[in-house]
Order: C-alpha cells, then structure tokens, then sequence
C-alpha cells in the first residue's frame, strides 16, 4: 500500500464516520422529540388530577372550573410567557391556590404542558 492508497481509505473511513455520527445525532433528536412529547403528556395527565378542579385544563379534561380562574390556554398566551414564568408561579401559590409540593420533573411537565396550549 502506498500513500496515495491510504490517504483514500482514511478519506473513505472519514466520510463513513460522518455519515454514523449524522445518523446518531438525528436518531438523538428525534428520541428527544419525542420524550418532550411524552412529557407534555404527562403534564396533561398531572394537570387533570391536581388542577382541572379549578382550572380548564384543556380538551378532554372535563369542562370544571371555578369563576375567576384562568384557563391553561390563556395563562400559556400572556405576553412574556414563559416555562419558568409558569414554574415559579406554581412554587410560590397565591390563594387559594394550593401549594403542590412538586418535584421539579413533575413540575418541568406540568409547565411544558401549559407552554404546549399556545401551539
């Protein structure tokens, strides 16, 4: 084998290398995609269980709210809105808004899936 030969072939292995990491990262960002998608659906499933006795929580959750208190959909479409907006929100309950004694993941869902409303 001379040099010519092996610089192709570590030119060729370069090239398949890049291909498997391109492959990996977007296989990693489609997995991560759909986490997201499973934790905005976990949000939803905590939103109905601790929320929609007061909040309209959103489609499919019964349609329970006390007057006064705003829906998901329009706490997500306040200007500034943001998930840690959302979250400090739910740290720091005003009354008669109970305080919830989340772990941060179960928080980090809930205001992913309040976020999603505004899609």
């Amino acid at each position: 084998m001379n040099f010519h030969t092996i610089g192709r072939f570590v030119g060729h292995l370069g090239a398949a290398t890049l291909i498997i990491a391109a492959f990996t990262i977007q296989g990693a960002a489609a997995q991560t995609a759909l986490t997201q998608t499973q934790r905005i659906e976990s949000g939803f499933e905590r939103a109905k269980q601790w929320c929609a006795h007061c909040h309209l929580v959103g489609p499919g959750a019964g349609a329970v709210a006390q007057i006064d208190v705003p829906s998901f959909e329009s706490i997500a479409a306040r200007p500034h809105q943001s998930l840690e907006n959302i979250e400090n929100r739910i740290l720091k309950p005003h009354p008669p808004m109970p305080d919830l004694q989340l772990s941060r993941d179960a928080l980090r869902e809930l205001a992913l899936y309040i976020m999603s409303l505004t899609r």
